[in-house]
């Protein structure tokens, strides 16, 4: 299946990166962004600072960042369609164009 930029853009547009996060795990806000301990390496201090802002989050030790679907993809080890169809999902946004988007091509990251 082929998709253009206006799905990407559609699906983040209405995802809540705190929400996607949070659904993963637990978060702490702190000012106007959050934190969290990073699962991305071995963390014993939140070091992940989510802004809900930007919509972006960033480990400030490992370097993992991105937005709500590279969270999820890294996260889960899936496919970039396939994150995006989770994350809209989570936030509860639904489209035509991600019902092609099946697991069957899962890939596993070591």
């Amino acid at each position: 299946m082929t998709f253009d930029d206006t799905l990407i853009n559609d699906v983040l547009k209405h995802a809540d990166i705190v929400k996607v996060i949070q659904s993963y795990l637990p978060v702490v806000k702190k000012g106007k962004d959050y934190v969290a301990k990073c699962p991305f390496h071995d963390d014993t201090n939140p070091s992940m600072h989510i802004s809900p802002g930007k919509q972006i989050f960033k480990c400030f030790v490992c370097g993992t960042g991105g937005s709500a679907i590279q969270f999820v993809m890294k996260y889960e080890h899936l496919s970039f369609k396939e994150a995006m169809k989770k994350v809209a999902q989570i936030c509860g946004y639904s489209d035509p164009r991600l019902e092609g988007i099946s697991e069957v091509d899962r890939k596993s990251v070591v």
